[in-house]
C-alpha cells in the first residue's frame, strides 16, 4: 500500500476562538479563511470553524 503525506492544519471556532487541528492529506489543501462546520470540543456545539494556515504562506506556493 502506498504511503501518504498529510498536513495538519489550524482551525479557529468562530464562537469561543478555541483552535484545533484537522490533518488533510496534502492534495486535499485548502485556501485561507475556508468555513468549516463542526463540532466544537471547547463550546461542545456545531460551529463554523476559520482556515488559518495557508499553503502558500508557509511554502511559498511551491509543492513538493
Amino acid at each position: 500500500m502506498k504511503k501518504r503525506s498529510y498536513f495538519i492544519s489550524r482551525m479557529e471556532c468562530q464562537n469561543c476562538g478555541g483552535i484545533t487541528t484537522v490533518s488533510r492529506r496534502n492534495n486535499k489543501r485548502r485556501k485561507k479563511h475556508h468555513i468549516k462546520t463542526m463540532y466544537c470540543p471547547f463550546c461542545q456545539t456545531e460551529t463554523d470553524f476559520i482556515e488559518l494556515d495557508d499553503f502558500e504562506d508557509r511554502y511559498g506556493g511551491c509543492v513538493r
